[in-house]
């Protein structure tokens, strides 16, 4: 007894490939990981200090520092829509350090020049509320955020 060849219509052929073509088009031919920069600004004055948190959209976060121009970096951000967090607490409200008996304190910090409070500062602390959002859909990708 011989086994009977499988029929293979043309019909079910261009259904399975344009079922193929849709599955790879909705898995996302987007970026896997992508590169984040930017300004931090408030009122049209650069914030100095502090740091920018994101929370990707599989859960996964990083911060980065903001330096004295304002700028944040972050390097292989997972692709799609991230949610961002600013905080620049005041840099002279740190506890100060422990010291043995005898020793000289160290001085008390100072607040960088041109630090200020950001305005609803809870807001932004948290990604949540913050209402900053973009897309990682490239491999350089730039936000600058405005925390007004």
């Amino acid at each position: 007894m011989h086994a009977s060849p499988v029929s293979i219509s043309r019909r079910s052929v261009g259904t399975a490939t344009l079922t193929g073509a849709l599955l790879l088009f909705i898995s996302g031919c987007g970026v896997s990981k992508g590169d984040l920069s930017g300004k931090v600004t408030s009122k049209d004055k650069v914030v100095t200090s502090g740091s920018v948190t994101y929370v990707a959209s599989d859960g996964s976060t990083q911060s980065a520092v903001i330096g004295e121009n304002g700028e944040y970096a972050f390097t292989d951000v997972r692709g799609g829509p991230v949610k961002l967090a600013v905080t620049s607490p005041d840099p002279t409200a740190a506890p100060p350090p422990r010291i043995k008996a005898g020793m000289t304190p160290p001085p008390k910090p100072t607040k960088p020049t041109g630090w200020f409070a950001l305005p609803n500062a809870d807001k932004y602390a948290d990604p949540e509320k913050s209402g900053l959002t973009t897309t990682i859909d490239k491999a350089v990708n730039v936000y600058d955020i405005k925390a007004d």
